[in-house]
């Protein structure tokens, strides 16, 4: 059991739902109890806007003889506060337990952001895909519809459009284009020819070929208080290096319902 429950806090550390945490706790108590299928509660703050609350299921083996338990999906809301119209729910669905989309990809996936993930396709060959959630489009299982973009993107050379101070530094400039494949809005700061300086956050817009940016003052700071710490984890979040399976995304959206003639 002790062996099932630290695979479960790195599936939690590596899905970006931190370590040591109140969730960590809830999980150990639960898993205690023997239960054939649980669920836990737990949020997060991004934003000073927004309020990102997630509902994780976890499973027994199928296996009688087997007694471990298994991450097998968790399902995101976004809410904005006395603002329900533009509450997001998605279910995001992970592969062996402990591979999938992170937290705080699904964050940016639901704030509209496209965001890279490298995946596995039914060849086995492997593949960098730009991941959107369609606002207007439901998957199979009712849920917006993920889809994934088979295009090339170049980060880098799209950056020399503008004129960022952060790109004189190797690795600032590294640490730029990581951010902003896992969907991030990214501060930086604009040097113009007329001397003025001013921040801006970017944001990787791939359909179009561009990197798109906002004024700073348009997004507040992260809201502390009643959250757990969340850890910038490296682009490939497990440790294993391995890329999550074009099985663990929706591959088709929903039919269209036709309209019954009468």
């Amino acid at each position: 059991m002790s062996e099932n429950l630290d695979f479960l806090h790195n599936a939690l550390k590596y899905l970006g739902f931190g370590e040591h945490t109140q969730l960590n706790q809830d999980l150990e108590d639960h898993v205690t109890q023997g239960r054939q299928s649980f669920e836990l509660e737990t949020e997060a703050h991004f934003d000073s806007e927004t309020v990102l609350s997630a509902r994780l299921f976890f499973r027994r083996s199928k296996d009688l003889n087997d007694p471990r338990y298994f991450l097998n999906k968790y399902e995101a809301h976004l809410q904005y506060p006395g603002k329900a119209e533009m509450d997001v729910v998605k279910m995001f669905y992970i592969e062996s337990s402990c591979r999938g989309v992170t937290f705080k990809q699904a964050f940016n996936l639901m704030q509209g952001r496209y965001v890279q993930r490298k995946i596995v396709d039914q060849n086995g060959e492997k593949h960098d895909r730009w991941l959107h959630l369609e606002p207007l489009i439901k998957g199979q299982d009712g849920y917006r519809y993920l889809r994934h973009i088979k295009l090339h993107f170049d980060l880098d050379k799209a950056l020399e459009r503008y004129p960022i101070r952060e790109l004189n530094s190797p690795e600032a400039r590294d640490w730029i284009c990581q951010s902003l494949r896992r969907g991030n809005l990214h501060p930086v700061t604009f040097v113009h020819e007329s001397g003025k300086i001013e921040s801006r956050l970017l944001y990787a817009n791939p359909e179009n070929g561009v990197i798109s940016n906002v004024s700073a003052a348009t997004s507040a700071r992260p809201k502390k208080g009643k959250t757990f710490p969340i850890t910038e984890l490296p682009e490939i979040e497990h440790p294993s290096g391995d890329p999550i399976r074009e099985s663990t995304l929706e591959e088709e959206p929903a039919p269209a319902r036709k309209r019954a003639h009468l």
